[in-house]
């Protein structure tokens, strides 16, 4: 049996909920690689543009005939770690509640939106509908 990331306590936070059945996390990182989150509110998402030390850019995005806006900050999580061309987090099992929660912290009706985020959502999209 090949022996998968979450079995080591290296997956990606939350990732079981989402996955279709037959899907698992690719371990590819993109979810951490760089820090991002959704907003409602563009005043909201706006506000970081202007961090020092960091780029951050905001984009408008479409989904289920609802507007949001993608936060981006291009910096990756400090403990997103590489081995053998797979990702994982050093600190799992002690994670923020934010990437415990990932990704049920993004609505549902989002996620065909945000699909570059994570490779398996488009799979998790069509078993959902």
């Amino acid at each position: 049996m090949e022996e998968n990331w979450e079995s080591r306590g290296l997956g990606f936070a939350g990732c079981e909920k989402m996955l279709a059945d037959n899907e698992t996390c690719q371990a590819c990182g993109e979810c951490c690689k760089q820090y991002w989150w959704v907003e409602r509110d563009p005043d909201v998402a706006f506000r970081f543009v202007n961090l020092k030390g960091v780029k951050v850019w905001v984009e408008e995005r479409q989904a289920n005939n609802q507007t949001f806006w993608l936060v981006t900050i291009d910096h990756p999580c400090k403990w997103l770690k590489e081995k053998d061309g797979k990702f994982y987090c050093d600190i799992y099992s002690q994670r923020p509640d934010m990437c415990e929660a990932f990704p049920d912290n993004v609505p549902l009706s989002y996620f065909e939106a945000l699909q570059d985020k994570c490779p398996v959502m488009e799979k998790t999209l069509e078993r959902l509908k």
